[in-house]
């Protein structure tokens, strides 16, 4: 539970409203313990209630000259400071979703960029096949064809068909894993 707001003098807001900022500035230290006290309760960040309480104070001298009208200072203060710390809630949720968001979308470039280059590495060591290899690889990984439909197409037997894209898979490997390093490293030098 945070400190009552201390009751405010009289004369003190008199002065205050006619502009004497040494009083502005005994209210300042009068009010901020309690008003920092409430701003935390809701924002629980010491930087936050720091720049909310400034904010208040700020917007509390902007507004002097209109003090009078106000019944209740002490309740107008506790409404200001609640505002402002909700404020400064919504403001904190949505640069955390900001944040995210770019997070995000940098993760899934960085990704997209990951995935461009072992698509890369992977058709260069396909094209080094030789060509009846090649394009049974080609039926079976980029098209999805069965081994049937392959065979029937190239007019070669199913079993050939397998062991042409063993094959295939096995040089693809051998040509892909030394070169891995190069996709990974130019992937965190933009970073």
């Amino acid at each position: 539970m945070h400190p009552p707001l201390p009751n405010i003098n009289h004369h003190l807001l008199q002065r205050i409203i006619a502009g004497d900022e040494t009083a502005f500035k005994e209210l300042i230290l009068q009010y901020t313990p309690s008003i920092a006290s409430v701003v935390f309760s809701i924002t629980r960040s010491k930087e936050q209630t720091e720049e909310v309480v400034q904010d208040i104070f700020i917007q509390l001298w902007t507004i002097r000259d209109n003090l009078t009208a106000i019944e209740n200072l002490n309740g107008f203060l506790f409404v200001l400071t609640k505002r402002y710390a909700i404020s400064a809630i919504r403001k904190m949720i949505r640069e955390r979703n900001r944040v995210q968001a770019f997070a995000e979308i940098q993760y899934q470039q960085e990704k997209t960029e990951e995935r461009d280059g072992y698509i890369s590495l992977i058709d260069e060591a396909v094209n080094q096949l030789p060509p009846q290899q090649q394009r049974a690889w080609r039926l079976s990984r980029q098209e999805g064809r069965k081994y049937e439909e392959i065979a029937t197409e190239m007019n070669i037997s199913r079993e050939t068909v397998k062991s042409y894209i063993q094959l295939a898979n096995t040089a693809i490997v051998k040509y892909v894993k030394p070169r891995i390093h190069l996709i990974l490293l130019s992937l965190f030098s933009h970073l």
